[in-house]
């Protein structure tokens, strides 16, 4: 994704823009793209963030993590982006909002997410 290769070259305001690009074509599909939609919400929050605009970082994160919640047994990578707003209550001291986020995704029968993620991340590995 080209929006990928603004980011990584720091160019965040081009990189906003392609994710926004983006969001439109797979919006407009009405198919079952709820996982690629939350992947670049997820990549649009870290631009945002780059950016120095906090609060849309924060709600474009929270949309991305619902999406990701609903979709975590259709795609696992999912559970990265969980992970990253189970982060984003942690830093903001909701920890009780974090704990009942967890005991859903828990209770409906996810796998233990941040577990398999904390494994991967200690062996370098990606999702």
């Amino acid at each position: 994704m080209l929006g990928n290769v603004y980011m990584a070259t720091g160019k965040f305001a081009e990189a906003e823009k392609q994710y926004d690009r983006s969001l439109k074509i797979l919006e407009s599909r009405r198919s079952d793209s709820a996982p690629a939609i939350a992947r670049v919400l997820h990549s649009l929050s870290k631009a945002y963030s780059k950016l120095n605009r906090q609060s849309e970082s924060e709600a474009t994160l929270r949309e991305a993590a619902k999406i990701a919640h609903d979709n975590l047994s259709k795609d696992f990578d999912m559970a990265q982006i969980l992970e990253d707003y189970s982060r984003l209550l942690e830093r903001h001291g909701q920890n009780r909002r974090r704990q009942t986020f967890w005991r859903r995704s828990n209770s409906r029968g996810q796998p233990q997410i941040s577990w398999f993620v904390r494994i991967l991340n200690s062996r370098n590995l990606s999702m």
